[in-house]
């Protein structure tokens, strides 16, 4: 393993310095746990957009959305695939459009669809948007909260990525 010289400013050495001393621990060890933590926080953003197929995907559905194209609506929340979406899913077998569109038909019929189990955040470059895990299927999206619209803009595989 490589070792890198990483540059704290003072005042945060010093309180990791208490820390360290109070656990009994080495501050390199706190950093490395950090950064661990930091990294699995993020891995499923960074695997998202290191694919530039998925990048060029997920760029595609983001201006979709800035730009206002019309995707299909939906009921409680709006739900509007965008075509860069639609494309990708009506690749997918049988089966799997069956599972994508009940996840996105509960979207649409949550009270609160970002509270749901496999709904998480995305960080990073997609900071703002969200992503629900489909099986091995990711639907990933934007949500536009003042009114209750959700824009689906790309549904990629997890398995590949990963």
């Amino acid at each position: 393993m490589s070792t890198a010289t990483v540059r704290i400013p003072e005042k945060k050495r010093d309180v990791l310095k208490v820390i360290a001393t109070l656990e009994k621990r080495e501050m390199k060890g706190i950093l490395s746990k950090l950064i661990d933590e930091y990294i699995d926080r993020h891995r499923e953003t960074m695997d998202l957009v290191s694919r530039p197929d998925w990048v060029k995907t997920i760029e595609q559905g983001k201006t979709e959305v800035a730009k206002g194209v019309k995707g299909k609506p939906s009921m409680r929340w709006k739900i509007e695939v965008k075509p860069t979406a639609e494309k990708y899913y009506l690749r997918l077998g049988k089966q799997n459009r069956k599972r994508i569109k009940g996840a996105l038909t509960a979207l649409r019929n949550a009270e609160d669809p970002f509270s749901m189990k496999n709904v998480r955040p995305l960080t990073g470059k997609l900071q703002g948007d969200y992503r629900v895990r489909v099986g091995k299927w990711r639907i990933l999206f934007s949500p536009e909260r003042e009114k209750k619209t959700i824009h689906g803009y790309a549904i990629l595989p997890r398995g590949d990525a990963y």
